[in-house]
């Protein structure tokens, strides 16, 4: 083999090298791992919604929350296809490159189509790198410093470019070779310590939250048992949940002391914190869940057979479901999820909104209803807030009912007469989709 033609292949080499960097970090989807970060992981967090046995009101301005809401899943899907397809240029661009190579071994191409060749792969690495930084910044998933350390890289890596288009020698380009590989590392580095802090502190936040959580659900427990009700299997979940959330503080507060230190093994550390915390997280879902089933105005439609409702106040409906209603001087909110609602307004109102987007989801809102309406649909949430509310709701999910009136769950001799939870004593839950 000719010696020009072996320093041709070992500039290949050193090309194909910089590919072979990109597939491993993933730089462009996030994960619930700080190994496979960047993404924060606070944002998986479930602490805002966290204190349901209290938070309440959560459905005023739920209409304006969901179209924003609408827009930013809108926006970040565009990103992700954008990424995607620059994922996709990239690795056929690749491919190619890789044919170009198998080309000039069989000696079909010349050192200068190569050298060139190589140059034009080169560029198109370094675009491909730019659009995959600059889609992180744009997430907004990090701070200013580290936005400012991305923009920083991707300076480093257009006067790279300029570098890349001046060399004339295989040694040039060789050089630059070994200046993107760096740069690309150094940004992997500063990514990934920046999301592991970012999920340090998401964690320290929420940790911080749970005492507060944890006093509230035991004062209901409390006032359960006081009520004659048998809460021992609350008991445990909740002793669960406090014994989870103990360790997870622990596990953090090693990592913490572990990336003070330079500790290699800070991310293992916050990665056990990390499990530990959405095991807590699991445990608390279930005991909210079975708290729920003994709290007046909340109605589980599973097998009950259908619910027939009537007084003033507040009313929401989750699941799959037929529903009837009548109210005077209401507002009425429909959020149907699955996009297949079938929805009949009569009477008097003011539309807020109505809006179906193009993924189906939707949010119907009307004010100062007075009259009937009649909804059908496979993932619906509703909520009725006014006075001389009639309701019939037949189907699988869950009904919460507060203010002053009864219910009956059930058909016949069977059916079961309740009343009305007072306002203090159950939360509105149209923030909570199924």
């Amino acid at each position: 083999m000719k010696k020009g033609t072996i320093k041709g292949l070992a500039l290949i080499a050193a090309v194909l090298m910089v590919a072979s960097i990109l597939p491993i970090t993933a730089l462009a989807d996030s994960g619930n791992s700080p190994e496979t970060a960047p993404g924060p992981l606070e944002k998986n967090n479930p602490s805002d919604t966290f204190d349901p046995v209290l938070d309440r009101d959560r459905d005023s301005g739920v209409d304006m929350d969901m179209e924003r809401e609408r827009d930013r899943d809108s926006l970040k899907t565009q990103k992700r296809t954008n990424i995607q397809d620059a994922k996709n240029d990239y690795n056929k661009m690749t491919s190619e490159f890789q044919m170009i190579k198998d080309k000039q071994a069989r000696g079909q191409l010349t050192s200068e189509e190569m050298f060139d060749e190589s140059k034009k792969y080169l560029n198109g690495t370094i675009d491909y790198m730019i659009i995959r930084l600059d889609y992180l910044k744009e997430s907004g998933d990090y701070s200013q410093e580290v936005n400012d350390t991305i923009d920083d890289h991707i300076a480093e890596l257009k006067e790279i470019r300029v570098d890349v288009e001046d060399a004339e020698t295989r040694k040039e380009l060789s050089d630059t070779t070994k200046d993107i590989r760096n740069v690309w590392k150094d940004a992997i580095k500063d990514i990934k310590n920046s999301s592991a802090i970012n999920v340090n502190n998401g964690l320290q936040n929420y940790l911080a939250k749970t005492n507060r959580v944890s006093e509230r659900l035991q004062n209901e427990i409390n006032r359960m048992e006081q009520n004659g009700q048998d809460t021992d299997e609350l008991q445990k979940m909740l002793d669960e949940y406090n014994a989870l959330i103990q360790q997870a503080n622990e596990e953090q507060e090693r990592a913490r002391i572990a990336y003070q230190n330079g500790d290699p093994e800070a991310r293992e550390y916050l990665g056990e914190c990390v499990q530990t915390t959405n095991e807590a997280n699991n445990v608390l879902r279930e005991l909210l869940q079975e708290m729920k089933q003994f709290r007046p105005g909340f109605v589980n439609m599973e097998g009950e057979g259908p619910l027939n409702a009537e007084g003033d106040g507040t009313i929401v409906l989750s699941g799959q479901l037929n529903v009837t209603i009548n109210a005077t001087d209401a507002r009425l909110v429909i959020k149907d999820l699955a996009g297949d609602a079938e929805i009949n307004i009569t009477g008097e109102y003011e539309l807020v909104n109505e809006d179906r987007t193009t993924d189906g989801c939707c949010s119907f809102v009307y004010d100062d209803f007075t009259g009937d309406a009649f909804i059908n649909g496979t993932r619906l949430t509703i909520m009725v807030r006014g006075e001389d509310i009639t309701i019939f709701a037949e189907g699988t999910g869950s009904a919460s009912l507060s203010g002053e009136g009864s219910y009956l769950i059930g058909e016949g001799d069977d059916a079961l007469e309740m009343e009305f939870a007072d306002d203090d004593s159950t939360n509105d839950e149209t923030g909570e989709g199924q």
